[in-house]
């Protein structure tokens, strides 16, 4: 059984531009190094979590969840200089489920805007007023150098800091409160050691022993020397000159370095396994979709409900009188066989809110797009108001939209003119409740091209030799340098030949695929049953009243969270002011609904190139081959568009061929 486990450690999905650790590389050599458990600590921020917890499952290791927080030298709120900008780290993990819950609520909490001063912090006076919460639920370790205990103990304060853990004693209870030792070979980290160790024997605190882990190899410390550097717009021989590079100590060390580093303390190294031991396996991925609570009529339920719109705008939307009895029969057939699948995937929900807040902005005037994507397969979404594009006439499968093997939430895009989103938006807030939605994160990773500048910017490599070797980097998505160095010769010619090539390329490869900075989804947004922070953190926004939530849409589907795509379209806003100035001067309303799509003035537009400003026209590679296809029809509109991209776009010669002469049209056997 081992003795020492990590307690202190940081990835670069919750600690950017600081830590290089990807979450999978480093959990993959921690099974390797033989630990049963892990810790993830990030600094302030917890969206490394749900990767973490997912890459713990897959190499059967003990996922310890925690944070490193900023303790705020007074109250969180105050923000005078030279003074609040004073801030301790503090380490917290989570023993339980309630443990995990307050975390998310404490790293709320500390993000709230008026919480923030150059960091997000908390305060002492959070922590007692929640006592009840945090006692027996969260384990405290008193951090690094940069804690409050160890700069007390640094100016020999020694009745302040014992006030101040025994503060800590009352708030977490003190079998959970443990003096943190590191040593990383840094001189003031070594004076502090000592005193940290004097002041837990005098007082009968518990001690225990981390490694302040920002990279997974002893090799790799350069990564972080180099995202610091960039960050900070400094130079590698800058940092040196200036003494902030620090010892390479921060990796991933294993059991018998840590024994040895701490063998005059074995109690610190064996407080690692007892803490472990004290925090339950916690599993973070749920079970059950979190769908908003919505209004249901009494005598029915969701599936039921659904079934019943979708009956009710049948001869709405579909013209029953005029059709044959087999045509009618074979739509009801198909709608019935579409409800059935919604239900047995347990989605209607989804469908009816979907198409709540869609419907309520048409009937506001709201400019809505006809429906994108799969969802256009679907005769239900038609008939429920989702879309506006009837797929029978098309021959669109609703399989591509919903499939019973592959039992995943539906994806429907909506398009909203671009001016007017925000009021759709604000409506799912008003009628959900504020504290249940909210704004989706993303992460930014270095491609290839951007590590090779990175590094050449820091290195102070010459600038022509800087974009030579990443401009040798194909433009294309997924690449590597790795895969470059493997297809073009002349990039490995010149990795191999030149010393400089060599070194920059090296360096770039430690950096590439780092999460440089975090984002905001433009799109998505999340609509939940309870309040959010109950599965998660929550950031407030610089430009929005709607929050951001910690995690990615990855984790937003391991929670099983609902995410609705709301996109602002500025083609669905142009269309609606023209349809205003052309009302406003010759007094006639244009319904662009109900459109003529075989007007042949139309093509012959399209024939001659001029789509400026026509969605998914206007592009001049598409204006080119507009005037090649020669489209006639609709349909032929929509075959460019699916044509003209990546791969397909080799058939372009045999489609113009088949649309010049279809006698020259053959078809596969199967497919006649």
């Amino acid at each position: 059984m081992s003795k020492f486990v990590h307690l202190h450690n940081h990835f670069d999905v919750g600690s950017p531009r600081d830590s290089t650790a990807k979450v999978k590389d480093t959990v993959k050599k921690v099974k390797e190094m033989g630990f049963k458990a892990y810790a993830i600590t990030d600094h302030g921020r917890i969206e490394g979590w749900i990767p973490f917890n997912m890459t713990c499952k897959e190499y059967n290791i003990k996922g310890i969840y925690g944070v490193e927080l900023y303790e705020a030298q007074r109250r969180a709120i105050d923000k005078e200089p030279n003074v609040d900008s004073k801030r301790y780290h503090s380490v917290m993990l989570a023993r339980n489920k309630k443990g995990i819950q307050f975390l998310r609520k404490l790293v709320t909490y500390t993000l709230k805007k008026e919480n923030v001063y150059y960091k997000p912090r908390y305060d002492l006076d959070y922590l007692k007023q929640h006592k009840d919460e945090i006692k027996g639920n969260i384990i405290w370790l008193t951090g690094c150098i940069q804690g409050r205990l160890p700069q007390l103990l640094l100016s020999n304060d020694i009745n302040e800091a014992n006030t101040y853990v025994e503060t800590m004693v009352d708030i977490f209870g003190k079998e959970n409160v443990f003096i943190e030792i590191q040593d990383h070979n840094i001189r003031e980290e070594k004076e502090v050691l000592q005193k940290l160790i004097k002041f837990a024997k005098d007082y009968g605190y518990q001690i225990v022993a981390t490694n302040d882990i920002h990279y997974t190899e002893k090799e790799h410390f350069m990564a972080r020397e180099i995202m610091i550097a960039r960050e900070r717009g400094e130079t590698i021989a800058q940092r040196k000159d200036n003494g902030d590079i620090l010892p390479p100590e921060l990796y991933l060390k294993s059991e018998d370095e840590m024994i040895e580093l701490f063998k005059y303390i074995p109690e610190a190294i064996e407080n690692t396994q007892k803490i472990v031991d004290m925090c339950d396996d916690i599993d973070l991925e749920e079970k059950e979709w979190h769908f908003p609570n919505i209004s249901i009529p009494d005598g029915y339920t969701v599936d039921s409900y659904m079934e019943k719109l979708v009956w009710d705008n049948f001869p709405k939307r579909y013209p029953v009188n005029v059709m044959s009895t087999q045509a009618v029969e074979s739509l009801k057939d198909r709608t019935k066989f579409e409800i059935k699948t919604i239900c047995d995937m347990n989605t209607s929900a989804y469908m009816l809110i979907d198409s709540d807040f869609i419907v309520w902005a048409k009937n506001q005037n709201i400019k809505v797009g006809p429906g994108r994507g799969s969802a256009c397969g679907s005769v239900v979404a038609y008939l429920l108001g989702i879309t506006d594009v009837d797929p029978i006439p098309y021959g669109l499968y609703f399989e591509r939209f919903m499939n019973p093997e592959r039992v995943t939430m539906p994806d429907i895009d909506t398009d909203y003119q671009d001016d007017r989103r925000m009021e759709v938006i604000e409506y799912v807030v008003n009628k959900y409740g504020a504290d249940k939605v909210a704004q989706i994160l993303t992460f930014g990773t270095i491609g290839a091209r951007m590590a090779i500048r990175d590094v050449g910017a820091v290195f102070e490599v010459d600038n022509k030799l800087v974009d030579k070797i990443a401009k040798m980097i194909p433009a294309q998505p997924g690449i590597t340098i790795k895969k470059a160095l493997e297809t073009n010769p002349k990039l490995k010619e010149q990795y191999d030949q030149d010393t400089v090539t060599h070194k920059l390329i090296e360096n770039a490869e430690l950096i590439e695929g780092l999460v440089r900075q975090t984002g905001v989804h433009a799109a998505g947004v999340l609509i939940s049953d309870k309040p959010l922070s109950e599965y998660g953190a929550l950031m407030e926004d610089e430009d929005s009243n709607i929050p951001v939530f910690l995690g990615d849409m990855k984790a937003v589907e391991y929670l099983k969270l609902l995410k609705m795509d709301f996109l602002g379209l500025r083609t669905l806003t142009v269309i609606k002011d023209t349809i205003d100035m052309v009302y406003k001067d010759t007094g006639r309303l244009i319904d662009i609904d109900a459109l003529d799509y075989n007007d042949s003035e139309v093509f012959k537009y399209i024939s001659k190139g001029e789509t400026y400003g026509v969605f998914q026209l206007e592009q001049p590679g598409m204006q080119k081959f507009m005037k090649e296809l020669q489209p006639t029809s609709l349909e032929d509109v929509i075959l460019g568009i699916s044509v003209y991209r990546p791969g397909p776009m080799d058939s372009i010669p045999l489609l113009l061929e088949g649309k010049k002469n279809p006698a020259s049209i053959k078809y596969p056997d199967d497919a006649k």
